[in-house]
C-alpha cells in the first residue's frame, strides 16, 4: 500500500525502543549499499533514516566562528614607535569615530600590522646549497670540517648538531639563540612610524571607497582628526620616551664575516619539530644523505624518475598550459618555477634521522594545490561527521583519525572512571609517505570523493578567496572558484601526475609516495589510512562484531597510532588492515606506558595517568618555544603568544 507507506513507517518507528532503532539504521545502511541508483523505494528508506536520526542523534552544536572584521587598516610595523602611538586606541575615540562616513559608522576599522622580514632568509642556506649541488662531483669536493670537532655525531661521524656553542662569535650566537623568526629591532623613530600610518590610512581609504561605494573626499575629516590626535600623542611621547641607539647584529662586519664562514662550512637548516632552532650539518654529509635518498648516488630509487635540468622550461610551460586549459588558472611569473627538495634532521631519533621536504611555497602548481587541500579538508569533516553518527547507531568505531588530543583524553578519563585501564600500544607508519603507489592512492581518493558527492544534495563545491571550501547550488553566483566531482578528480590526478622538483642540475618526478610539503599531503595520508581501516572494520562488524568493538579506543594521527585496551588485537591484525606497502613499527616497549602526540600516558592502579610530553625535551640543546619581546613585533603579538 504505497499511499500509506510513509504513515506506516512513522507508526512502526515510534513504537520501537532506542536499541532496536539503532539496529535499524545499521541494517538500512547496509541494505542500501547493495542497491542500484534506480532502486524505486529509496525515498522511503531515506525518510526512515531521517526520522530515526532526528529522534535519537543529537549533534554537537557548531563552534562559533571568530568574526572577520569588515574593514582593516594594514600598516607596516617599522619600529616600536607604533606601539607607543597605539593607533587602534586613537581611531576608537568617539570624536574620531563620529567623523567616519555614514556608511562606515558600524564598520570601525581594525589595525593589522604587517611585519618586516625575519632573520631566517639571511641565516639558512639549505635551499641555495641544494640548488647548486653538482651531481657529477665526487663527495670529497664538498667541505667537511668534522675532524677533531667536539660536535661530531657519533652515529654518523659528521657534525649534525643544534648546539649553538659551535658558533664562536659571541654577538652572532646571542642573535641565533633567539631563533630564525626573530626580527632585529629598529631604533624607535616616531616620524617613520607616522609615515607608515599615513601610507596605511591612504590605502585603507582607497580600498574602502571602492568596497562601500564612498567618495574619497568623505574620509577627509576622519583622516585629519586621526592625524591630529597622532600629532598630539607624538608631542607627548617625544618628551617622555628615551630613545636608545640600536645596532643590528647582521649589519656588523665581524658578525657578517663569521656567518658567511659558517655557511661555507655547514648547511644551516631548521630542525624537525623544532623549527625555531638551527641545525649545523656538515656539507659533505648533507649532500651524501640527499643524493642517496633520491637515487642519484649509489642504488637507484624507484620512487623517482630523473630528467636533465635543460627540460625544466618545457615542464613548466606544459604545466602552465594545463592549469589554464583544465582549471582556468593563470600562473603569475614568480610562480613559474618547480619546487626544490631539502632535508631537516630528526634530532629526536636515535640515530638522528632525516625528514625530506619538497618546498612548494612558490611553484607552478601552488594555486591548484591549495584549492585541493581546502576541498579535502571539507571532505575530511564530512567523512568524520558521517562516521561519528554511524558509531552512535552501530557501536562500532570505524573513523580513527584525530587532529588533536581531546578525544584521546576523553577516552582515557572515561576508562579510568571505571578502573579498567589495562593496556596501551603505540605504532608508527615508517613508510606512509614514501611507499604508497600513486595508482592506489588515486583509487582510494576517488572513492572518497565519490562518497562525499553522493552524500550531498548540492552538486559542486566553491573555494573562496580565503581558502574556505563550501558546498553550493548550481545557481549560486559568486566569483569563487567552483569544482564539480569530475573537476576534483582531475585536480588530484593532475597533482599526482606532476610531482616534479629540482636538485642541482636535475629535475626529478616522484612516482611513488605522497610528496611531503604539498598542501593536501596531510589530508591524503589520513584519508588513505582511514579507507583501509573503515573497510576492515565494516567487514568485522558483519562477521565478528565483538572483535570490531575492541577497537573503540583506537586513534590515528597521520603516521602515529594509539590503541587503548584492545587486548593486543591491533598488533595481531594490522597486517590484515593495511596494504603491504605500509610498514608499522611498535613504539612502546611496555604496555603500561607510552607517549602519543603531546601526552605521556601511564597505567597506575587500573587508571590512566597523563602528563605533558614534548619530544624536544630530550634534545641536548635549548629549544626556542616563544617569541622574544625585543623582537621587532607589536607588543600585543608578544603578549598574545605568552597568554
Amino acid at each position: 500500500d504505497i499511499k500509506s507507506a510513509m504513515n506506516l513507517i512513522r507508526v512502526l518507528l515510534e513504537s520501537k525502543k532506542k536499541k532496536i532503532l539503532k539496529k535499524f539504521v545499521t541494517a538500512i545502511n547496509d541494505f542500501l549499499e547493495r542497491q542500484t541508483e534506480n532502486f524505486p523505494f529509496l525515498s522511503w528508506f531515506l525518510a526512515a533514516l531521517d526520522i530515526i536520526e532526528c529522534k535519537l542523534y543529537k549533534e554537537d552544536p557548531p563552534k562559533q566562528k571568530k568574526k572577520i572584521p569588515k574593514s582593516i587598516i594594514k600598516i607596516l610595523f617599522d619600529n616600536k614607535g607604533l606601539d607607543f602611538i597605539n593607533l587602534q586606541l586613537i581611531i576608537n575615540l568617539d570624536e574620531v569615530v563620529s567623523t567616519l562616513p555614514n556608511k562606515m559608522k558600524y564598520f570601525n576599522p581594525v589595525i593589522v600590522y604587517t611585519l618586516k622580514p625575519s632573520i631566517r632568509s639571511k641565516i639558512f642556506n639549505h635551499k641555495e646549497f641544494v640548488s647548486n649541488i653538482d651531481i657529477s662531483q665526487n663527495l670529497a669536493s664538498y667541505p667537511c670540517k668534522c675532524k677533531g670537532s667536539s660536535f661530531i655525531n657519533n652515529d654518523h661521524q659528521h657534525i649534525v648538531t643544534g648546539d649553538l656553542r659551535i658558533v664562536k662569535n659571541n654577538k652572532l650566537r646571542k642573535l641565533l639563540v633567539k631563533g630564525p623568526k626573530y626580527r632585529e629591532p629598529s631604533m624607535i623613530d616616531f616620524v617613520k612610524a607616522k609615515d607608515c600610518i599615513v601610507t596605511g590610512l591612504n590605502e585603507f581609504i582607497a580600498s574602502s571607497s571602492n568596497k562601500f561605494k564612498i567618495d574619497k573626499s568623505e574620509f577627509f575629516e576622519w583622516k585629519q582628526t586621526a592625524l591630529n590626535k597622532i600629532n598630539e600623542k607624538m608631542a607627548l611621547l617625544e618628551c617622555r620616551v628615551k630613545i636608545r641607539h640600536t645596532t643590528k647584529t647582521l649589519f656588523d662586519v665581524n658578525s657578517q664575516d663569521y656567518l658567511h664562514k659558517l655557511q661555507e662550512d655547514f648547511v644551516l637548516v631548521p630542525i624537525d619539530k623544532a623549527a625555531n632552532n638551527i641545525a649545523f650539518i656538515c656539507k659533505r654529509f648533507y649532500a651524501e644523505v640527499i643524493l642517496k635518498e633520491l637515487g642519484l648516488m649509489g642504488v637507484a630509487n624507484p620512487n623517482y624518475n630523473i630528467f636533465h635540468r635543460k627540460n625544466i622550461k618545457t615542464v613548466i610551460n606544459s604545466k602552465v598550459k594545463e592549469m589554464k586549459s583544465n582549471f582556468k588558472m593563470s600562473v603569475c611569473p614568480e610562480m613559474k618555477k618547480l619546487p626544490t627538495v631539502y632535508w631537516t634532521p630528526k634530532m629526536h631519533k636515535k640515530p638522528v634521522g632525516a625528514r625530506f621536504i619538497i618546498a612548494s611555497k612558490e611553484c607552478v602548481t601552488k594555486e591548484i594545490s591549495k584549492d585541493v587541500a581546502s576541498l579535502f579538508k571539507l571532505f575530511m569533516l564530512q567523512v568524520k561527521k558521517y562516521h561519528e553518527k554511524s558509531q552512535y547507531f552501530s557501536g562500532v568505531k570505524s573513523f580513527w583519525v584525530i587532529d588533536n588530543n581531546n578525544n584521546v583524553i576523553r577516552s582515557l578519563n572515561s576508562i579510568s572512571k571505571k578502573n579498567r585501564a589495562k593496556q596501551l600500544s603505540t605504532f608508527d607508519f615508517s613508510t606512509l609517505n614514501t611507499m604508497i603507489p600513486h595508482k592506489k592512492l588515486l583509487e582510494v581518493l576517488t572513492e572518497i570523493i565519490e562518497f562525499c558527492f553522493k552524500g550531498r544534495t548540492k552538486d559542486s563545491i566553491k573555494v573562496d578567496i580565503r581558502g574556505n571550501a563550501y558546498w553550493c547550488e548550481e545557481s549560486t553566483k559568486t566569483k569563487d572558484k567552483r569544482y564539480f566531482k569530475a573537476d576534483v578528480i582531475n585536480a588530484v590526478t593532475f597533482l599526482l601526475g606532476n610531482c616534479f622538483f629540482t636538485i642541482g642540475n636535475k629535475v626529478l618526478k616522484q612516482v611513488i609516495g605522497i610528496p611531503m610539503g604539498g598542501d593536501p599531503a596531510p589530508f591524503w595520508a589520513n584519508l588513505f589510512l582511514f579507507y583501509f581501516e573503515h573497510k576492515w572494520m565494516k567487514r568485522m562488524r558483519q562477521t565478528d562484531n565483538l572483535l570490531a568493538r575492541k577497537f573503540s579506543h583506537a586513534f590515528q594521527y597521520i603516521d602515529e597510532l594509539l590503541a587503548i585496551n584492545d587486548g593486543g588485537m591491533f598488533e595481531r591484525y594490522h597486517k590484515d588492515i593495511y596494504p603491504v606497502e605500509l610498514q608499522l613499527k611498535k613504539e612502546n616497549s611496555t604496555s603500561s606506558t607510552c607517549t602519543f602526540l603531546d601526552i605521556k600516558i601511564d597505567i597506575m592502579n587500573d587508571t590512566f595517568v597523563t602528563s605533558l610530553y614534548d619530544k624536544r625535551d630530550d634534545y641536548q640543546f635549548r629549544i626556542v618555544r616563544l617569541p622574544y619581546r625585543s623582537s621587532n613585533i607589536p607588543k600585543k603579538m608578544f603578549i598574545s603568544s605568552i597568554v
